[in-house]
């Protein structure tokens, strides 16, 4: 899905990225939904043959685009843990809500 905006047109709604610490197997991937109102369900496909497990699973969600945190309400957007999703075959879905970040901790081997 995309997201349309003003200056650039549609664009992903998803943004992903990850990285791996090969010296201790351990890596992460960070998911952001820029959709303003769906969630989006996505796999995660590791293709190195090697096993892996999600660790954990964090996501920080919102229904306003322009909610923050201040000193006078501190909670307003926190990162909730979430049941970290079954890798199988070297795949995982998950379900990014909109307007998101999630963080997925992974073991390697």
């Amino acid at each position: 899905p995309e997201v349309e905006t003003k200056e650039y047109g549609g664009v992903p709604s998803l943004d992903v990225s990850a990285s791996y610490d090969e010296e201790n197997g351990k890596g992460a991937v960070f998911i952001v939904n820029r959709g303003l109102t769906d969630a989006v369900l996505t796999d995660l496909e590791w293709q190195d043959g090697k096993s892996v497990e999600i660790t954990e699973a964090w996501q920080l969600a919102g229904s306003n685009p322009k909610a923050l945190n201040t000193w006078e309400q501190p909670n307003t957007l926190t990162a909730k843990q979430i049941d970290a999703p079954r890798v199988e075959g070297g795949k995982a879905t998950i379900s990014v809500p909109p307007l998101s970040f999630t963080a997925i901790l992974t073991k390697v081997g």
